[in-house]
């Protein structure tokens, strides 16, 4: 697999480095446009070429570049968190031949209206969809498996799954024995790729408490190690929003 960026921002330096793409990539003739070219090669079949659009803000950034166990990004509405999740694992999936990843929402109508649509919008044309199982399937074998726990009982859906990388969408809406029984799925026999937790949130729901502890607080369980825990938050100064909006956003990202 090869990438051509097509972005001359300074986070791109290296060919996406810190967003972890396919280690032979090279940077083409610059052009305009804020956008990346991914390219694959298989056997027999001619090139396949897409582009993911847009760029992250320093926060989004920052949760791009985290390798921790477990990176939670949050804090603030309107920081654009559902897209770098989504944008996290695409670049994952590409980056790794194989990957097998997991992206909860709480309900049914939340994952539809904010990843299934965009997703299949965002990789048209470049990968397989399977709408029965609400899987993305990569040319390089990569799947990403869309998925939602709207009652306590529904995480025994998964149950005996291995996932490389699973991620949480609002956290805050899961319950800690949901987010605990979830993470027995996070493991792999990959020598190449350590098994990895994203979240995002907001202040308040029913996971609330356990989201603090763990990402603010710090306040840590025997069988948990404070290194596996990395929180960024999410600004208001890091979107283009107007003075109003701004000063409610950074009220509420002190709530926590």
């Amino acid at each position: 697999m090869r990438c051509w960026e097509n972005s001359s921002t300074a986070w791109l330096r290296n060919c996406w480095k810190n967003s972890e793409p396919a280690k032979n990539c090279r940077r083409p003739r610059r052009t305009a446009g804020s956008s990346s070219c991914w390219r694959t090669r298989k056997a027999g079949v001619r090139d396949v070429e897409f582009q993911l659009k847009g760029y992250p803000n320093p926060r989004q950034r920052a949760f791009f570049e985290s390798r921790a166990r477990h990176t939670a990004y949050g804090g603030a509405r309107g920081g654009g968190k559902s897209w770098a999740m989504r944008r996290k694992l695409v670049l994952l999936a590409l980056r790794y031949e194989g990957l097998q990843l997991l992206l909860l929402r709480r309900t049914l109508s939340e994952l539809n209206e904010n990843h299934v649509r965009l997703l299949q919008t965002e990789l048209s044309g470049f990968v397989d969809y399977n709408q029965t199982q609400r899987v993305f399937t990569f040319p390089n074998g990569s799947r990403i498996k869309l998925g939602y726990c709207d009652n306590e009982q529904d995480v025994y859906r998964y149950q005996g799954q291995e996932y490389d990388v699973i991620g949480l969408e609002e956290a805050t809406q899961f319950t800690e024995s949901q987010m605990q029984f979830i993470s027995t799925c996070n493991r792999s026999v990959r020598t190449d790729f350590t098994p990895r937790m994203y979240y995002t949130c907001n202040p308040g729901g029913v996971g609330h408490a356990w989201v603090k502890r763990l990402f603010i607080d710090r306040r840590y369980r025997a069988s948990e190690r404070a290194e596996d825990y990395v929180f960024i938050p999410a600004r208001a100064e890091t979107i283009s929003i107007s003075h109003s909006t701004r000063a409610s956003m950074k009220a509420q990202a002190t709530v926590f």
